[in-house]
């Protein structure tokens, strides 16, 4: 799959878009293919280095939309996150909205 990878702290130039394995959903989670992302300011801060260590390489993106493709968690019936019209809050603590 392709991502944006973060690997050192640093600028703009510091996001790198690579080619990545794919990882396995844990049981209880779904995998998304990302429709559109958003960068935010925590993102940027961690990005910079000023937000805690970089645990080396990783793919930033806490805000996302798009087709769930496998569904680990047995909890959806419908397939499509969101779409961009009618924007939403969803409650979790991932990354990897990125890639």
């Amino acid at each position: 799959m392709k991502a944006v990878i973060v690997n050192q702290p640093g600028g703009v130039e510091a996001l790198k878009v690579q080619h990545t394995d794919e990882p396995e959903t844990p049981d209880g989670h779904v995998k998304i293919k990302t429709g559109a992302f958003g960068l935010n300011r925590a993102e940027t801060y961690y990005r910079s280095g000023n937000f805690g260590e970089i645990n080396e390489p990783r793919i930033p993106g806490i805000e996302a939309a798009g087709e769930i493709v496998e569904d680990r968690s047995g909890q959806f019936q419908v397939h499509i996150l969101a779409h961009l019209d009618h924007p939403f809050w969803v409650k979790l603590i991932s990354d990897s909205g990125l890639s």
